[in-house]
C-alpha cells in the first residue's frame, strides 16, 4: 500500500512540473511579438500574462520540450529588416520580462535556467524582471528520482520597479529599492490589497518621475498575475485556487496557515480561562521535530505574537508562542488555538462581522483600563476582593521553585499542570514578587510561558521602519504615562499576584477583582472572645503604632509592634490576629514552617523575604504555631542548625516596622532574646461558659441568616442550658455546627436540637477518652515562660 501511494504522489508531482512547463510555453506565446532565438524568450513592452488557469488547463499531460528549435519562418516584418537576427535583437531591446525554468543541465550536471537570454545580453537593460520557477531532483520512497516544483524567485532589473516594490512592501522587506524575491512571496501576499491599489493609482506621488512609475505599475500587475496564476510554488498556486472558496467559509489548510498571520495583525486567542484576547503578530514559522511524548516526528506551525503587560515598574510587550499541529484537508479557523480579530464570531449572530469586532475591542479596551488601574495601585493599596475562578502552577508554593534541583532539560520538556480553582477571599496584584518568587519556566497566561527566545533587530532603520508592525516604542512604559485605547486593547484579561488565604502564587481574572473592604471593628469588638483588659491593650497598641515617640538608638530599628498569643489550641489566637488585620483595614498575611523551611541555607533568606513581602503589602503578619523559631537555642552548640534559626529571627525582628503576630502552643523552652523583642504577651486559657454560648450563638446566627434552623428556639436553649457547659475549645464548637447542620442536609431539612445533642455527645465521648494525654500535653507543653 506504501508503494502504491508513494507511486501516485510521484505521479502527480511528475504531472505538475510538465504542467508547470506547458505553463511557461503557454505564457510566452501569448507576449505580443514573441520570437524564439537559440532558447530565448521575448515580448514586446505591454504584454498581458495569461489569465488565471482553470481546471481545463491541466487538461494535457504532454511535456513541453524546453529544448525546442527556433523557428525558420521568418515573418513579413522580419523581411522588412532584412535578417531575423537583426528582428531578435531589436525585440530583446524592448521585452518587459522573461519566464524561465531552472533545472538540472545534463550535459554540465549543474543547475541553469532553460529558456534564458543569450549570455551576452543585459536583461537589466530591456526587461523589468526575470521570474524564475525551480525544479529539482527528489528522491521517492521508492528510491527513484523526479522532478518536482520547489519555488520560484524574482529579480527585478527595472529600477522604477524597485522602488515601487520598495513602497509596496515597506512593512515586510530591508532597507532600500527590493532587488529580489523568494517564494512564497510573504510581503507580497500580505500586501496584495495594497499592491493593487498601487496598480491601478493613476496619481504620483512628488518626485515620482511619471513615465517610469506609471510602466513600474503596469509590470507591478503583470508580476502579481504571474505570482497568481502560475507562481512555481505548488503550495501558493493551490493557495490562490482555493483563496476564495475559503475566505467565504472561514476554513484554511495547513500549509496556507501562514497567510492568515501578516506580521503586526491582531489576532485573538483565549489562553487565560477561555478569555478572548487580542495579541499582535510578531513572526512565525513551520517546523517539523522529534517529539518525546509521542516518539515520532511532528510538524507544527509555531506563531509569536505579543500582548501588553506588566511587570512590576513598566509596561512591555510580552511575547507568547502559540503552537498549531499539523492537520488533514481544511479546518475552520475557529477551531484554532489562535486567528485573525476579523473573522471573529462572538455574541449576535444576527450582527455583522464588523460589528461584533468592534463590540469585541470595545469591551477589551474597557477591561484593559481596569487591568492598568490594578497593576498601578500604590504601595498598600494592592490587596482587593476576589470572587471567581484562578489558576496556579502545580507544585510550587511560596518561594518554592517547583523541584529546585530540576534540570534545564527536565524543566524545558516538561508539561506545565495548571490548577484552576475557586477563589473567594483577599488577593494581593504584586506583578514583581510573582515574577521574582515563581520558577523562571512558571506559565503567566493561563499555561502559557513567556516566549523569550525570538530576537528583533534593534537597528534604528527596522525601528523606523516597522514601528507601526512590531512597535518598539512601547517597551518600557512608565505607570505614569498615558495609554493608548491600541494599548489598552492588548492588556491580558488577568493579573498576577498572592491568594492570602490559599497561601498560593496566581493568575486572577480582571473581571473577578472588587474594591477591598474598609477598616471594619466588627470582629474585633463582637466575635472575639477575649477578656476585656486584654482587648483594650491590643486596640490601644495597634492604634498607636504609628505613633511612636520612643526611639531606638539605631534608625530603623524597634519600630515594629510583636504580639506573641500562647495557649491551647482553638481558643482565638488566630482569630485575633485575623480581627486586628480587619480592624487597621490591612491584608493578613499568615506563613508558617512549612512556607520558610527547615533548611540552614534558606531560612535566612526566606524570613527575609517574608518580612519584605509584609512590608511591600502593608500586611499585618501572621507567623503561626511559630515554636521551632521561638525555642531556647542550645548553649552547648550541638544543635547549630536551630541556633541558626533563632538567631536569623531575632535579627529580622530588630528591623521590621509592621504589626507581627506570633502564636504557639507550647512554651517548654522558650528563648530569652526573643522575650525580648516581644511588646505584648497574651495567654489563652480555656474558654469561659459565657464565652462558649457566645460562640455557639455566633455560628447558629449564620445559619438562621441563611434560613437553615427549623428549631430556633430549642436550639438555643440547649445552647445556654447545656451546651454551654461542654468544655469545648472554638474550633471544636464550630467543628460540632457544622457537622450537625450536615445531618440536617441529609435529611433534606433544616437544623434540628437533636442535631446537636448528637455531635456534641459524640465529640465529648471522644475528648474524654484523650483527656490524659491533654493533661500531659499541658503540663508539659503549655507554660508560662516568665
Amino acid at each position: 500500500m506504501d508503494a502504491l501511494a508513494a507511486a501516485q504522489i510521484r505521479t502527480l508531482e511528475q504531472k505538475y512540473t510538465r504542467l508547470l512547463e506547458t505553463r511557461v510555453a503557454e505564457l510566452e506565446s501569448r507576449l505580443s511579438g514573441v520570437t524564439l532565438k537559440d532558447g530565448t524568450v521575448t515580448a514586446s513592452t505591454g504584454s498581458s500574462a495569461a489569465p488565471t488557469p482553470s481546471p481545463s488547463d491541466s487538461g494535457s499531460d504532454k511535456d513541453t520540450k524546453t529544448d525546442a528549435k527556433p523557428s525558420t519562418k521568418k515573418t513579413s516584418s522580419e523581411s522588412s529588416k532584412g535578417s531575423e537576427k537583426e528582428k531578435t535583437t531589436d525585440t530583446e531591446e524592448t521585452s518587459r520580462y522573461r519566464v524561465v525554468i531552472n533545472r538540472l543541465d545534463s550535459d554540465s550536471g549543474e543547475y541553469k535556467d532553460k529558456l534564458s537570454l543569450k549570455k551576452t545580453d543585459d536583461p537589466t537593460k530591456s526587461q523589468a524582471f526575470t521570474f524564475r520557477k525551480r525544479l529539482r531532483m527528489k528522491r521517492g520512497r521508492d528510491g527513484e528520482q523526479f522532478l518536482k516544483a520547489t519555488g520560484s524567485e524574482v529579480e527585478v532589473h527595472f529600477p522604477a520597479l524597485q522602488v515601487l516594490l520598495e513602497r509596496v512592501l515597506r512593512k515586510y522587506s530591508q532597507t532600500g529599492p527590493t532587488k529580489s524575491l523568494q517564494s512564497p512571496f510573504e510581503g507580497l501576499i500580505f500586501s496584495w490589497d495594497k499592491a493593487m491599489e498601487e496598480v491601478n493609482r493613476t496619481d504620483f506621488d512628488k518626485g515620482d518621475d511619471e513615465e517610469d512609475i506609471k510602466l513600474a505599475r503596469a509590470d507591478l500587475g503583470e508580476l502579481m498575475k504571474m505570482v497568481s496564476t502560475s507562481s512555481g510554488d505548488e503550495a501558493l498556486d493551490r493557495y490562490f485556487k482555493t483563496k476564495d472558496a475559503l475566505t467565504e467559509t472561514k476554513t484554511i489548510t495547513f500549509e496556507s496557515l501562514w497567510t492568515l498571520f501578516p506580521p503586526g495583525s491582531l489576532v485573538v486567542s483565549s489562553p487565560f480561562l477561555n478569555t478572548p484576547q487580542v495579541f499582535f503578530v510578531q513572526q512565525f514559522r513551520t517546523e517539523a521535530h522529534y517529539s518525546y511524548y509521542t516518539e515520532t516526528q511532528e510538524t507544527n506551525f509555531h506563531l509569536i505574537a505579543y500582548s501588553f503587560d506588566w511587570d512590576g515598574s513598566h509596561f512591555n510587550r510580552v511575547a507568547y508562542e502559540f503552537k498549531i499541529p499539523e492537520f488533514q484537508d481544511k479546518k475552520s479557523v475557529f477551531e484554532l488555538p489562535i486567528y485573525p480579530i476579523n473573522m471573529h464570531q462572538a455574541g449576535d449572530e444576527t450582527a455583522q462581522d464588523d460589528d461584533k469586532v468592534e463590540k469585541l475591542k470595545a469591551s477589551l479596551v474597557a477591561r484593559g483600563k481596569a487591568f492598568r488601574k490594578y497593576c498601578i495601585a500604590q504601595r498598600g493599596k494592592q490587596t482587593f476582593r476576589y470572587e471567581g475562578v484562578a489558576c496556579y502552577k502545580a507544585g510550587t508554593d511560596l518561594f518554592g521553585n517547583d523541584e529546585d534541583s530540576d534540570s534545564y532539560y527536565r524543566w524545558r520538556h516538561k508539561k506545565q499542570q495548571i490548577v484552576k480553582t475557586n477563589v473567594s477571599g483577599v488577593a494581593v496584584v504584586d506583578f514583581k514578587s510573582f515574577l521574582e518568587y515563581q520558577p523562571p519556566n512558571a506559565p503567566i497566561l493561563g499555561e502559557q510561558q513567556r516566549y523569550d527566545k525570538g530576537a528583533e533587530c534593534s537597528c534604528d532603520d527596522c525601528k523606523n521602519r516597522r514601528e507601526d508592525v512590531y512597535h518598539f516604542s512601547w517597551d518600557k512604559l512608565l505607570p505614569t504615562e498615558e495609554m493608548t485605547d491600541e494599548q489598552y486593547l492588548l492588556c491580558p484579561p488577568r493579573v498576577l499576584g498572592y491568594s492570602l488565604k490559599d497561601k498560593k502564587w496566581m493568575q486572577f481574572a480582571v473581571e473577578s477583582l472588587k474594591k477591598p473592604r474598609e477598616a471594619d471593628s466588627t470582629n474585633f469588638k463582637t466575635k472575639l472572645q477575649l477578656h476585656p483588659d486584654h482587648k483594650e491593650l491590643i486596640w490601644k497598641s495597634v492604634q498607636s503604632h504609628k505613633k511612636k515617640n520612643i526611639l531606638d538608638y539605631t534608625p530603623g530599628k524597634g519600630n515594629g509592634l510583636v504580639i506573641l498569643l500562647w495557649g491551647i489550641p482553638g481558643v482565638g489566637k488566630t482569630l485575633t490576629a485575623e480581627s486586628v488585620a480587619s480592624l487597621v483595614g490591612k491584608p493578613l498575611f499568615s506563613v508558617g514552617v512549612s512556607d520558610i523551611g527547615l533548611e540552614g541555607s534558606k531560612v535566612e533568606s526566606n524570613l527575609q523575604k517574608v518580612f519584605d513581602l509584609a512590608g511591600i503589602w502593608e500586611a499585618v503578619l501572621l507567623f503561626d504555631e511559630a515554636d521551632v523559631f521561638l525555642e531556647a537555642r542550645d548553649t552547648t552548640k550541638s544543635d547549630i542548625h536551630r541556633n541558626t534559626i533563632v538567631s536569623v529571627l531575632l535579627r529580622v525582628l530588630e528591623y521590621y516596622n509592621g504589626i507581627l503576630f506570633l502564636t504557639t502552643n507550647r512554651l517548654m523552652s522558650f528563648d530569652i532574646a526573643v522575650q525580648s523583642r516581644i511588646h505584648i504577651a497574651i495567654e489563652y486559657g480555656d474558654l469561659s461558659m459565657e464565652q462558649r454560648e457566645n460562640i455557639f450563638t455566633e455560628f447558629l446566627l449564620q445559619l438562621k441568616a441563611e434560613k437553615l434552623v427549623d428549631e430556633w428556639g430549642p436550639v438555643t436553649r440547649w445552647v445556654s442550658e447545656d451546651g454551654k457547659r461542654f468544655t469545648f475549645n472554638g474550633r471544636q464548637i464550630r467543628n460540632i455546627v457544622s457537622t450537625a447542620m450536615a445531618l440536617a442536609h441529609a435529611g433534606n431539612r433544616g437544623l434540628l436540637r437533636k442535631d446537636l445533642v448528637a455531635v456534641a455527645t459524640n465529640t465529648k465521648e471522644f475528648k474524654n477518652a484523650l483527656q490524659e494525654r491533654e493533661t500531659l500535653y499541658r503540663n508539659h507543653q503549655v507554660r508560662p515562660f516568665y
